[in-house]
């Protein structure tokens, strides 16, 4: 203050704001004043300084441009030619040349302007307070509806707080997650008897078979396995494949309509599972993964089966295609004709 150094000063001023100093404390009101002292001899040394980098700038550019001569350099003297537009254009060059000229009516409009930048800061700060507590409420309502895309536009927008976007991003996690664990169970099917008695439940297990076998042609032991699991009254069915499992899963309710003890039962599947202990939730997948692994090799064996098939065909087709003439023949066969010896 003392220097009447206006940018030391300046940046004094925001270094005693940031540890702490109120706008009301003794040393910041100095700063103030002896800011406000300065402003005026400020402002012109900065007008001044302000057109004359720029005036030397734009002479350098009309040297330029004034040097490229002819067609060829066409593109550059355009190019070069819309700097100099927005160098005068600037609103630095185009504010300090009018201080220049009037410096009062010049200063009073640099107040107004920076009263209207003040007041559309407020106005955008109150409305981007308004729309995170929207916001907010949006993402408690999508997370309750599992809505992922929308819970990710909100993370785009970026205008949760730090909190919230840790919740969204948790979320999203935990999505992930699940649908890594439906992707290994997407060969289980749960049919659900809720408060069923067990030797009920083992008659719906027998019943469940009977279906599976006769209804969808698939076979135990080869094209499923199936678990009864009395601590949540179900039948867990491991298949095959996929495909299998999603068919049983969409058309079981349908196919066991006449199959009174079966048609009782919630057909589930991932994701949507009963409760129960992880070690039997292991076994199953295990058990469809060995049915998937032992269905793969089999369609192997018979792919190999038809090749060698295919091969034994044509090798034999090969072998009569070679018959001698002799051999013809033996068979009765015709014997070719062949070129006369001559005897002059």
């Amino acid at each position: 203050i003392e220097r009447a150094d206006w940018h030391a000063i300046v940046a004094g001023r925001a270094r005693a704001e940031a540890t702490g100093f109120q706008e009301d404390s003794e040393l910041l009101q100095s700063a103030a004043a002896a800011l406000e002292e300065l402003r005026e001899a400020h402002e012109l040394e900065e007008a001044e300084r302000i057109v004359t980098e720029m005036n030397a700038k734009l002479e350098e550019l009309r040297r330029q441009e004034n040097e490229l001569v002819g067609p060829v350099h066409k593109k550059q003297r355009n190019a070069i030619g819309k700097k100099i537009l927005s160098c005068r254009n600037c609103e630095d060059f185009v504010s300090s040349q009018r201080f220049l000229k009037n410096p009062e009516e010049e200063r009073a409009r640099r107040i107004a302007c920076a009263r209207e930048l003040k007041k559309r800061a407020e106005e955008e700060r109150k409305r981007l307070l308004q729309r995170q507590r929207e916001a907010l409420a949006e993402l408690h309502a999508v997370l309750e509806a599992s809505d992922e895309d929308a819970v990710r536009a909100l993370l785009v927008e970026d205008i949760l707080e730090a909190a919230d976007v840790e919740a969204a991003e948790a979320f999203l996690s935990g999505q992930e997650l699940r649908r890594k664990e439906a992707e290994k169970d997407a060969a289980l099917c749960e049919f659900s008897f809720a408060g069923m008695d067990r030797r009920t439940l083992f008659q719906a297990s027998v019943a469940i078979n009977g279906l599976l076998t006769e209804k969808y042609g698939l076979q135990e032991g080869s094209d499923f396995k199936f678990k009864v699991v009395a601590a949540s009254n179900s039948v867990f069915v491991a298949f095959c494949s996929t495909a299998a499992a999603e068919e049983v899963r969409a058309t079981a309710a349908e196919a066991a309509r006449n199959t009174a003890v079966v048609a009782q039962a919630e057909v589930r599947g991932p994701g949507a599972f009963s409760h129960v202990p992880d070690a039997t939730l292991q076994g199953l997948r295990r058990d469809a993964e060995g049915l998937r692994a032992r269905a793969l090799a089999a369609g192997a064996a018979g792919q190999d089966t038809l090749l060698n098939n295919q091969a034994a065909t044509v090798s034999s087709l090969g072998s009569r295609s070679s018959v001698g003439p002799e051999d013809a023949a033996e068979r009765g066969g015709p014997r070719p004709l062949t070129a006369a010896k001559s005897t002059g």
